[in-house]
C-alpha cells in the first residue's frame, strides 16, 4: 500500500493499493462515518486488489481528523481525559484547530462541497476516462453528481441514499439520476431503508443506470457465501463499460502524481 498525501480541495490522503501499472482504476469515495464503514472498506479493498485493477481509497482531511478524534481509545476515557487529548493533538497539529469547529465540519461534509473536491482530486488524478468510481452511501451521491461533469469512465454504487428514512424525500438526492449518462451500475440492499426493492422502482432513472438487487440492508453487510457475486459484478462492470454503452477509446494508465 502507498500514501500519499492531498494538498487540494478538501486535504486528505490517497491509499493505492495494487499493481502501479495496472490498466484500471479504481476510486472509493466512502461515505460520512468511517466508524460505519472501516469493515466494509476493508473487505473491499481487499476482494478488488489485483494484477488488472488499482484501488485508491480517498478520504479528505474532515474524515481523517474525525478518525483522529473520534477512536475507540479516545471514547473510553473521561471527558477531562479526551480534552487533554485533543488539546495535545491541536498543540502538535495546530492546523487541524478548524476541523474541530463545527461550522467548517458541516461545510466539509456538505454535498456541494464533497462533489467539488472530487472534481478536484480526478483532475489531480488525470485520465479520468480511465476510472471508475465506487460511491457508499452519501459518496454515491458525490460520486454520482461528479460522474458527468469529470468524464470518469463509470460509477458503481453501493446502497444509494434515495431517501432518508427519518425524513421526507429529498429530490436532490435523486433527480439527477435521470439524466445521468456515465454508465451506472447501483447495486442496492433488498432491505435497504433508504431504498428497498418496494420503494426504488418508483424512481425515474436514466437509460444508463442499471439496479442489481444484493440480499442485505444499508449497512451493506453482505453475507459470506454471496459476497464473490458482489465482487464479480463490481469487477466486471469496473472493466467492462460496454454492460451499459459501448466502451470508451482505450486510455493511458492512470498516473499518480507524487
Amino acid at each position: 500500500m502507498k500514501r500519499i498525501k492531498l494538498n487540494i480541495l478538501g486535504g486528505g490522503r490517497l491509499d493505492i493499493y495494487g499493481k502501479a501499472d495496472a490498466r484500471n482504476t479504481v476510486l472509493i469515495i466512502s461515505r460520512e462515518s468511517f466508524r460505519l464503514d472501516d469493515l466494509l472498506m476493508r473487505r473491499l479493498i481487499g476482494s478488488l486488489s489485483n494484477e488488472d485493477i488499482r484501488v485508491i481509497h480517498y478520504e479528505d482531511q474532515a474524515a481523517l481528523t474525525t478518525r483522529l478524534i473520534d477512536r475507540n481509545y479516545f471514547r473510553q476515557q473521561s471527558q477531562r481525559i479526551r480534552q487533554i487529548l485533543k488539546a495535545l493533538h491541536l498543540l502538535i497539529f495546530p492546523t487541524h484547530w478548524r476541523h474541530f469547529s463545527s461550522a467548517y465540519r458541516r461545510r466539509m461534509r456538505s454535498i456541494n462541497f464533497r462533489v467539488m473536491a472530487l472534481q478536484e482530486l480526478i483532475q489531480f488524478l488525470g485520465s479520468a476516462n480511465n476510472i471508475t468510481l465506487i460511491g457508499r452511501s452519501a459518496g454515491a451521491r458525490v460520486a454520482t453528481l461528479a460522474a458527468d461533469l469529470t468524464g470518469v469512465r463509470n460509477v458503481i454504487c453501493l446502497g444509494y441514499p434515495f431517501k432518508h428514512p427519518k425524513e421526507s424525500a429529498d429530490p436532490a438526492r435523486y433527480t439527477h439520476l435521470a439524466g445521468l449518462a456515465t454508465p451506472c451500475l447501483i447495486l442496492q440492499g433488498t432491505r435497504d431503508s433508504y431504498g428497498d426493492s418496494d420503494a426504488v422502482p418508483h424512481y425515474t432513472l436514466s437509460p444508463s443506470v442499471r439496479i442489481n438487487w444484493v440480499n442485505t440492508d444499508h449497512s451493506f453487510n453482505v453475507p459470506d457465501v454471496e459476497w464473490p457475486t458482489v465482487i464479480k459484478q463490481i469487477t466486471r462492470f469496473a472493466l467492462d463499460a460496454r454492460i451499459l454503452t459501448p466502451e470508451p477509446a482505450a486510455a493511458p494508465t492512470v498516473a499518480i502524481p507524487v
